[in-house]
């Protein structure tokens, strides 16, 4: 199983995932985007990176845990 959150972000429309440690897998899905790059729609990719993992996305996660863990307090 794929380490971390990584499954829930990637799908079909914005990539591929591999399970770690299979080499083969890794090798066909590197061959399927060399092939394929440009069936992915580049600014549905970015814009769903910007909208999970922009500078002002994780700066409002990081300061909801302070704010949990200031009310717990």
């Amino acid at each position: 199983m794929p380490a971390g959150c990584i499954a829930e972000h990637i799908h079909p429309e914005l990539g591929i995932l591999v399970e770690p440690g299979d080499e083969a897998a890794l090798q066909a899905a590197v061959e399927h985007m060399l092939d394929h790059r440009t069936d992915y729609d580049q600014k549905v990719i970015r814009q769903y990176a910007l909208d999970h993992f922009s500078k002002e996305v994780i700066g409002k996660q990081i300061a909801g845990v302070y704010r949990e863990i200031l009310l717990k307090k």
